[in-house]
């Protein structure tokens, strides 16, 4: 009774109109609440993954189990639902793993072009040629200042 003599609601003249405003406020309300939940999700995320790269012990073959004895009671580890955490966990692993061989891809190419230019320098000074045994052309790279 009290809502019908309210100014407010008499500004709004149909029942129609009533109902389009009222949902309207409830549609702003749960697009609210939804940008909370996934804000608040995304802040756990973070929080776990920063945990993980922090933690030192994370190698790329390390397994999830390992990783839930050891940060069992931490909570940003408690803060993330289980189904999420393994998930990120595994996503951080595939990362490292990415990045360890990205390293090691980048090792041997130049180690690679470290052997070529020690190669093309004895080719061109004329102490390496097709006639060269391995054991002599061995001996002459593992002899250069750059090996």
């Amino acid at each position: 009774r009290k809502i019908i003599n309210h100014p407010l609601y008499r500004s709004l003249k149909t029942l129609q109109e009533r109902k389009q405003a009222f949902q309207k406020f409830t549609d702003q309300q749960r697009k609210v609440d939804d940008e909370n939940k996934r804000s608040a999700k995304e802040k756990r995320t973070k929080a776990f993954q920063e945990l993980l790269e922090n933690l030192g012990k994370v190698k790329s073959y390390t397994r999830y189990r390992s990783i839930v004895e050891d940060l069992g009671s931490h909570q940003a580890f408690t803060g993330v639902p289980d189904g999420e955490r393994e998930a990120i966990f595994e996503q951080f692993i595939a990362s490292k793993r990415r990045e360890e061989q990205d390293e090691q891809r980048n090792f041997r190419q130049r180690n690679l072009d470290l052997v070529a230019s020690i190669l093309r320098h004895l080719t061109a000074s004329g102490k390496l040629n097709h006639r060269t045994k391995w054991v002599d052309g061995q001996y002459l790279i593992t002899q250069d200042q750059r090996w």
